[in-house]
């Protein structure tokens, strides 16, 4: 199973304050996504949360441990 880590308590508190202020909807699920990991939450059961498929919150957890706050942002698309 797949977890995010013990968060620091400065993660934490930037976590929820993206949560709870970000502007753009997808990163405020991002966030809130590595918050439920955090407490335990099983993938499955994020991604039924989102209605999402397990692949795109793993996604977003792997993406969070490489990169932290960055890894919630949409990469570049073409087109």
């Amino acid at each position: 199973m797949k977890f995010v880590d013990s968060l620091t308590q400065p993660d934490f508190q930037l976590l929820y304050e993206i949560r709870r202020t970000s502007a753009i909807q997808r990163i405020r699920d991002r966030s809130h996504a590595v918050l439920l990991s955090n407490k335990g939450y099983k993938i499955n059961n994020v991604a039924n949360i989102f209605d999402l498929d397990r692949d795109t919150v793993s996604a977003w957890l792997d993406a969070w441990k490489a990169q932290a706050e960055e890894g919630l942002s949409d990469k570049p698309h073409t087109g």
